[in-house]
């Protein structure tokens, strides 16, 4: 049986949409949501969502989340 690696080598993993939320601590409808916007890397087979964990890693670390500053959203919100 031939084996499918990626670009350097390692074999993916590849996780469902609830297994990759209880990873991230995030709620399901979060993941679904990004995978509606196509903002996080995903496939589809047939019906299924499933995720690289190795792309996952990437994507994480290119696109850091940010606390919404509440104090701004005030001010801003004042002009």
């Amino acid at each position: 049986m031939q084996t499918h690696t990626n670009g350097n080598g390692i074999q993916p993993e590849f996780v469902s949409i609830k297994s990759l939320s209880v990873m991230l601590e995030i709620p399901e409808k979060t993941i679904r949501t990004w995978v509606y916007k196509r903002s996080i890397p995903f496939y589809k087979i047939g019906r299924l969502v499933r995720f690289d964990l190795e792309k996952i890693r990437v994507w994480f670390v290119a696109n850091p989340f940010r606390p919404l500053n509440k104090e701004r959203v005030v001010n801003d919100s004042k002009v």
